[in-house]
């Protein structure tokens, strides 16, 4: 394990926006797809060419310094690490318009999917979310998720028919990216 001594190096938090790439992907009406948002350079070593990949979960990454804020010294860098996800997504529900009450679903119980559901419960929207790890689910339930859908065991478009009365919801978030839950979260709405 390599320990990182954050007092000799400087932590920055990357804003990914509008100019950088778009950090929500609109698919039609109000399905939202944060998770598959923007694309990132990464070298896994110094001396390897550069190449085009998702996301920027890699050994390096290079972004405009236009793009790179200062993260304040007396901030944990783990602290700091929750501000793209959070920004994530609450823009996204501030985009969705959640309203107080407004019964919303999202596919995807990962740091983006948590995050668009804390953004929505502090709205006051009801929220129910789904992912096929009950681990991921237990832990939306503990952060205040109204519901929890297993979507290997439970048909979620059924799940969202019964709970809204058949009205089905009014604003549906993916927060997986994969193409196959993009194309079901359109059932959804």
């Amino acid at each position: 394990m390599v320990r990182v001594d954050f007092a000799e190096i400087t932590v920055v938090a990357v804003a990914v926006d509008a100019d950088f790439h778009s950090c929500c992907s609109f698919l039609t009406g109000f399905i939202f797809s944060p998770a598959q948002t923007w694309e990132a350079f990464v070298a896994h070593d110094p001396g390897a060419p550069q190449a085009l990949v998702p996301g920027a979960m890699a050994d390096y990454f290079v972004a405009p310094a236009k793009h790179l804020y200062q993260v304040p010294k007396d901030l944990d860098p783990k602290v700091a690490s929750l501000a793209e996800p959070l920004g994530v997504g609450f823009h996204a529900v501030t985009r969705g318009g959640v309203q107080k009450d407004e019964k919303i679903f999202i596919v995807g119980a990962g740091p983006i999917g948590l995050s668009v559901a804390a953004a929505a419960k502090e709205r006051g929207a009801q929220v129910a979310i789904s992912d096929m790890i009950d681990r991921r689910l237990d832990v939306a339930k503990a952060m205040g998720a109204d519901f929890v859908v297993n979507s290997g065991k439970t048909d979620p478009v059924q799940f969202v028919r019964d709970w809204t009365g058949g009205d089905m919801a009014p604003v549906v978030f993916e927060a997986v990216g994969h193409p196959k839950t993009i194309e079901s979260t359109i059932s959804l709405v």
